[in-house]
């Protein structure tokens, strides 16, 4: 990588730190902590040896660093925590070492048997040191970077052994030795930067358990990271890799393996026989952070980004930044966040100049055809896009305006798109371990078509299954490598007979490897035929599986206007009884400014909780751009005020004054009737006067 000036050249650059570069430790490790919009950014040795470099002598040439390293400074200098110096001999350096605050020896406090640092805490980058600065600014404590490393590892009480090994097992051969690290202890403590912790014993078991779990992440993400970068070069051994474009895809969640980025990669590596592998480099690599994302992005390539409510901002960021290091790659980007109605498309496109490609509804298909598509024509020079006009299913940036193809029919036959589990595109996910989570398909569909949802965006279609002896070898392969959270990611879960077998087959790989422990997934909404038998058999097996009611409204004019009503609420108090007859916790669904409803519904939405005693989770609705609601004909209708991504606060059948009334009300039960701050008053005065719990409240 190479950083220019301004003046376009990099002869001579050198670069020094800004006064404002500080180093945060807070319980997740070390960090430089968020400036402005930007992200706070992860720090290990390497970088912190480059503030040292960065703050020693005022200055250091951009060459001094590995490419890893260099691509962390240039987020450094997109922070303004960094800036040129083409003469580093008028840089402003004050040297810091005899500025410490150095404490009589005799003045030194014992060692208490726990240890804790107090954190968050900063420490000040400055003449090649990490200092942390009292109130009146003298420098309690100036540390190495190896040393802040050592002392990070007491942000959850420890004593000093056990500190001292881990610190050893994370550094290896650059960690302090005993002596060193031993009076590094010594010196924090004199200078109250580490402080005793006197728990009782229920507090000393809840601080071993919160430093056993961090450390297991910290184990768990370095194995993942490392696991991906064996994966890398072996890719790169590949004699032609150089030779073709590289396909990333960008996913940022290290404990949970990307379903939807991984099904679109596996089919279009498989596609048409493999023919895309002689013009495309598929990398293997699925998790990435700004610095690896930066340094990869030297390199024009094809970078695909699957958008969700949770990671849309992050995904913008992280595209605006490919485009930023190298214009000639390309940037697709799809999933349930990406629109599809073209007012929406246009205003996307308009919003984020670094999009290049659209994507709109079921993805595999359309990737694999938009990259044969694009054969010659990335990679080499500015990007061809005219060739995806054949391309159904997409939207892409024209010469002069935005180009839509016409839609894609959903895929027939699901057993044609590769697993990404099965054919090892997860398989650095598996360090994780148990702090990881994998989501699956048994099926895929929904028969109903409601509104606010973006399964309702396939309005009433029908349900396609995936093989059973798919499904159930995808189970096994995240029981074998300890995956904790299986997500069963189908909008009906218990509407098949079938479905009564797969919840057999996880209770059986639970008995024979312990995992996975925990079950997410959506109940069936209109029958209860076979989650009775499903109920008991996650029950017996000991898997937590919580129950959720997708009830979102008791009322039937409501109901009626998000073309829910083919959805009996009698059939969620059978389920409810099964849920109670068999001691699993159970909650209910509500939708707080849905099209049709009232202040005096949602109301009547709450006590119905309330009376059948099950906790109420209030979910405010969100125009999901896929989603029917956000078609424009029915926001005209039912007087949405709303735009793609922001929650309905205003309707024809509500006030925005009433949106904030139901909000708070909402916010009220949660604390009155979930938590039981009131809970017993408010039956109380219910049984004396015949005022309702909500009313109440």
């Amino acid at each position: 990588m190479t950083l220019r000036s301004e003046a376009g050249s990099s002869d001579g650059l050198r670069w020094r730190a800004s006064k404002a570069m500080l180093v945060s430790v807070d319980l997740t490790g070390l960090v430089v902590p968020q400036y402005g919009e930007l992200p706070s950014l992860p720090v290990g040795l390497p970088e912190l040896r480059m503030l040292e470099q960065l703050t020693a002598g005022g200055s250091t040439g951009v060459d001094e660093a590995e490419s890893s390293a260099t691509s962390f400074l240039a987020a450094l200098i997109e922070r303004r925590l960094v800036f040129e110096s083409v003469d580093p001999s008028t840089d402003e350096h004050v040297p810091a070492g005899d500025a410490v605050t150095r404490p009589d020896p005799a003045s030194e406090a014992s060692e208490p048997p726990m240890l804790v640092l107090p954190n968050p805490v900063l420490f000040r980058c400055h003449g090649g040191a990490f200092e942390s600065v009292n109130h009146n600014g003298d420098v309690r404590l100036a540390l190495t970077a190896v040393e802040l490393l050592a002392l990070a590892q007491f942000r959850l009480a420890s004593d000093k052994e056990a500190a001292r090994a881990a610190h050893a097992e994370q550094q290896g051969d650059d960690a302090l030795a005993p002596d060193a690290f031993g009076d590094l202890v010594r010196r924090a403590v004199t200078a109250q930067l580490l402080v005793a912790f006197h728990p009782d014993q229920g507090d000393a078991d809840r601080q071993a358990h919160q430093a056993e779990l961090m450390r297991q992440g910290m184990r768990a993400k370095a194995g993942v990271n490392a696991a991906f970068d064996r994966f890398e070069t072996a890719a790169d051994a590949d004699s032609q890799a150089s030779s073709r474009v590289p396909v990333i895809g960008v996913h940022t969640n290290w404990a949970s393996a990307p379903a939807g980025l991984g099904a679109v990669l596996a089919h279009a590596k498989g596609f048409d026989g493999g023919i895309l592998h002689s013009s495309f480099d598929f990398r293997p690599r699925l998790v990435w952070d700004e610095v690896l994302l930066r340094a990869a992005a030297e390199r024009p390539g094809v970078y695909l980004f699957s958008n969700y409510v949770w990671n849309h901002e992050e995904n913008m960021r992280l595209s605006a930044l490919v485009k930023q290091v190298n214009p000639q790659s390309v940037t697709i980007h799809g999933g349930p966040n990406t629109p599809k109605y073209r007012p929406d498309v246009e205003r996307f496109f308009a919003e984020h100049p670094h999009v290049d490609i659209a994507v709109h509804g079921e993805g595999e298909q359309t990737f694999a055809e938009l990259l044969d598509a694009l054969r010659g024509h990335v990679g080499d020079g500015p990007p061809n896009l005219e060739p995806l006009e054949a391309v159904a299913g997409l939207s892409f940036r024209g010469r002069d305006a935005i180009v839509s193809s016409g839609p894609r029919d959903r895929v027939t036959d699901l057993n044609t798109i590769p697993s990404p589990i099965l054919t090892g595109l997860f398989d650095g996910f598996i360090p994780a371990g148990p702090l990881g989570g994998v989501a699956l398909e048994t099926n895929r569909g929904c028969p109903y078509g409601c509104t606010f949802c973006d399964w309702g965006s396939a309005t009433l279609s029908r349900i396609r299954k995936f093989d059973l002896d798919r499904v159930f070898a995808e189970l096994e392969w995240c029981a074998k490598n300890q995956v904790q959270t299986v997500g069963i990611a189908d909008a009906n879960f218990g509407v098949f007979e079938r479905d009564v077998e797969i919840a057999e087959k996880i209770a059986e790989l639970k008995e024979t490897f312990g995992y996975p422990k925990n079950i997410g997934n959506n109940y069936a909404k209109n029958t209860v035929k076979h989650l009775s038998k499903i109920i008991e058999i996650f029950t017996a097996a000991g898997i937590v599986a919580e129950g959720k009611m997708s009830m979102q409204s008791f009322d039937d004019e409501t109901l009626a206007i998000i073309r829910r009503k083919n959805i009996k609420v009698e059939k969620y108090d059978e389920l409810a009884v099964e849920f109670r007859r068999n001691r699993l916790p159970l909650s209910v669904d509500l939708m707080l400014g849905l099209p049709g409803s009232t202040h005096e519904t949602f109301r009547n939405d709450l006590q119905a909780c309330v009376d059948r005693d099950v906790r109420a989770l209030i979910q405010p609705t969100m125009l999901l751009p896929n989603s029917p609601m956000n078609e424009p004909e029915y926001r005209a209708e039912h007087g949405i005020v709303a735009q793609p991504g922001e929650y309905v606060q205003e309707t024809a059948s509500y006030t925005r004054d009433e949106w904030d009334q139901m909000h708070r009300l909402g916010a009220g039960l949660w604390l009155f009737e979930n938590f039981g701050i009131l809970r017993q008053v408010a039956g109380y005065v219910r049984g004396e006067t015949g005022r309702r719990e909500v009313d109440f409240y």
